[in-house]
């Protein structure tokens, strides 16, 4: 069952330039049929609705498209279709949407897709989003605070993958999240630093964290 806490949205806006004169500024490519029978923008859709459930899943793009992006996703509401009267580029429509997207919870996550894209392996995309969703929420300042107190060597040792490639960074939030769904009291710790002092002595936290 998909997490009511998080939702998708899905990038739909273009100036149809880059694909000239396959694509246009009246029928950029998200719409087109570039990488098999579906749209981009339909591929995309059933992705995120695969992940986080259809009724989760929210698109960014021009007014002046939607038309397009009605005829296209029928299922998408127009309460979930969150539009631009002018192009404002990729962070000032996801800042828009993310307003409408996690307006009922202010602590929701967002999946942010881009709709040109043509995906060849889903059963991989999709295993990636899973695994991603099981880091939303842990709290890896908490984790590493508590780490550092407890055992050093073991949070220099993190630190080096942190600061390694993408794989490597990617093993170290795997790792903290581990040690996050390991410590029943880690909340109780996560603290600024300025109280990080308490609890710092408990045998506890060095067992959990070693």
């Amino acid at each position: 069952m998909a997490d009511a806490s998080v939702r998708a949205l899905i990038l739909a806006g273009g100036s149809g330039t880059r694909l000239w004169p396959r694509s246009t500024d009246s029928r950029p490519k998200p719409f087109l049929a570039l990488a098999g029978g579906e749209s981009l923008l339909r591929a995309t859709f059933r992705r995120a609705a695969a992940v986080v459930g259809a009724d989760r899943v929210f698109v960014s793009g021009r007014a002046s498209h939607a038309p397009l992006l009605r005829a296209e996703l029928p299922e998408v509401p127009d309460a979930r279709l969150v539009l631009e009267p002018v192009r404002r580029n990729t962070a000032p429509a996801i800042a828009l949407s993310a307003l409408v997207a996690c307006a009922d919870d202010a602590n929701a996550v967002m999946l942010v897709l881009p709709s040109d894209q043509a995906v060849s392996d889903e059963p991989a995309f999709l295993a990636a989003a899973d695994r991603a969703q099981q880091f939303r929420r842990f709290d890896a300042y908490a984790v590493e605070r508590i780490l550092e107190r407890t055992n050093p060597e073991r949070a220099a040792q993190l630190a080096d993958l942190a600061q390694g490639d993408a794989d490597e960074r990617w093993r170290y939030y795997e790792q903290l999240a581990g040690m996050h769904r390991s410590v029943p009291h880690l909340h109780a710790h996560a603290s600024p630093p300025e109280a990080a002092s308490v609890g710092a002595g408990r045998d506890d936290d060095k067992g959990d964290l070693a």
